[in-house]
C-alpha cells in the first residue's frame, strides 16, 4: 500500500515517513498543499493520504473538496491531521470529504489503528467491484437470453399458449426485466466510480428523445393506471448529449414520477427554454419528498420511505446515475417538491445554436 503524506512541519513528516515505512508502507512525502496535488496528478495515484490541516498552498480540507469532486478520487481513503480537536473542526474536515481525523500530537498504536481501518475499507470497495463485475459480466448475457426466450414465447411466435401460462411467463418477463435494470445499475455506477463511462456526444433535437422515453414507459404507466401529459414549449431545440443516456435520464425521472403519482393520475413532462438552457421537467401529484431525505436524494442506494408510493424496488441507483450523466453534458439536474402536493424533477442543458457552433468550428 502507497500511503501519500503532505505535512509542512518537517518533525512530524519525518516522523510519519520513518513509522510507515518501518511498517511496510511504500510512502510519498511532500512538504505542502500544491507539491500534494502535484503527486496526485501522477499517472498511478496512491488511493491512501494523510493530510495536514493547515499547510502552504493548498490547505487539507481545500484538497478533500477538489479530490471528491473528482470521479478517480471518490474512493480515495483520507485522513486528515491536525491540532485542532473541536467538535465542529471534526465536523468540518469530514464534511470537506474526509474519511478519517487524527489529532498531533498521536500515538503510534493509533495512528496504527487508523491506518489499518482505511485499508480494510479500500479493501471491500475492490471486494465490492470485483462482485459488480461478476454480477456483470456473468449474469447479464444468460438473462438477456432468458428474456428473449421468454419474449418469443410470450409473443406466440413459438405457438398459442394457455391463459394461465401465459400470465405466469409475463410475471417471470417482468421480474427478469427488472433484474437486468438493476444489473444495469449496478454495471453504470461502477462506470462512473471509476471514471470510465463513455458518451457520444452528437447535436440532436431533445423533445425526440423525451418522446421515446415516455413511449418506453407506457406499458408501465398503464398499469398503474397513470397516464403522460408531454408539452413542448420549445420545438426543434437542440443539445449537444449522448442521445441513449438522455433518454435513460429521463426514464428514470419518468418512472419514478409513474411510481409515486395517485391512482387515474397524469405525469406532466414539458420540454422548455429557461435562462440559455433547454429545460426538461418530470412533474408528479404525488407525496412529495419528505424534508429529512431531501439532502440523500442523488445519493447512491438512497431509498426513502415515501407513505403513497404504489410500487417500490430498484437500487436507489437510478438518480445518482442520473445526475452523474447530466453533469457530464455540462448540465445540471435538481428538483421541486411540496409535501402531499407532488414533486417535479428537472435537469437543464446548454442550447445548441447551430449557426454559433459552426463558427467557432471554422476557426
Amino acid at each position: 500500500m502507497r500511503i501519500l503524506i503532505a505535512e509542512d512541519d518537517l518533525v512530524f513528516r519525518e516522523i510519519l515517513e520513518k513509522t510507515l515505512t518501518k511498517w511496510g508502507y511504500e510512502v510519498i512525502t511532500t512538504k505542502d498543499g500544491n507539491e500534494a496535488w502535484l503527486a496526485l496528478q501522477s499517472k498511478d495515484p496512491p488511493r491512501f493520504l494523510i493530510l495536514d490541516w493547515v499547510m502552504p498552498g493548498m490547505d487539507g480540507p481545500n484538497i478533500c473538496k477538489k479530490l471528491r469532486e473528482m470521479p478517480d478520487f471518490r474512493t480515495t481513503y483520507i485522513i486528515l491531521l491536525t491540532i485542532r480537536d473541536g467538535k465542529d473542526d471534526i465536523v468540518a474536515g469530514l464534511q470537506a470529504g474526509a474519511d478519517d481525523y487524527l489529532t498531533k500530537p498521536f500515538e503510534q498504536n493509533e495512528l496504527h489503528a487508523r491506518i489499518q481501518i482505511g485499508i480494510r475499507m479500500l479493501e471491500l470497495h475492490d471486494k465490492k467491484n470485483e462482485i459488480v463485475s461478476i454480477v456483470g459480466h456473468e449474469l447479464r448475457s444468460p438473462l438477456a437470453s432468458i428474456l428473449s426466450a421468454l419474449n418469443i414465447v410470450i409473443s406466440g411466435d413459438a405457438g398459442e399458449l394457455p391463459e394461465q401460462a401465459k400470465k405466469m411467463l409475463e410475471i417471470a418477463q417482468r421480474n427478469s426485466e427488472r433484474l437486468l435494470r438493476i444489473i444495469n445499475d449496478l454495471m453504470d455506477i461502477k462506470k462512473i466510480e471509476s471514471g470510465k463511462m463513455e458518451f457520444n456526444i452528437l447535436p440532436l433535437e431533445i423533445t425526440p428523445l423525451v418522446e421515446q422515453a415516455l413511449e418506453a414507459n407506457k406499458a408501465y404507466a398503464q398499469q398503474l393506471q397513470v397516464g403522460f401529459i408531454l408539452e413542448n414549449n420549445t420545438p426543434g431545440a437542440k443539445v449537444r448529449v449522448d442521445g441513449d443516456r438522455i433518454i435513460q435520464v429521463v426514464n428514470n425521472l419518468v418512472s419514478n414520477a409513474v411510481r409515486f403519482s395517485p391512482l387515474d393520475n397524469k405525469v406532466l413532462v414539458s420540454v422548455s427554454q429557461y435562462n440559455n438552457t433547454v429545460r426538461v421537467s418530470v412533474a408528479d401529484k404525488g407525496p412529495g419528498i419528505p424534508e429529512e431525505f431531501k439532502n440523500r436524494v442523488f445519493e447512491k442506494f438512497a431509498q426513502g420511505s415515501y407513505p403513497g408510493a404504489r410500487r417500490k424496488g430498484g437500487t436507489g441507483l437510478g438518480l445518482s446515475i442520473a445526475k452523474a450523466i447530466v453533469e457530464a453534458m455540462n448540465g445540471r439536474i435538481g428538483f421541486e417538491t411540496v409535501v402531499s402536493q407532488g414533486t417535479t424533477f428537472y435537469f437543464d442543458l446548454p442550447k445548441y445554436q447551430e449557426a454559433l457552433e459552426d463558427n467557432v468550428g471554422q476557426k
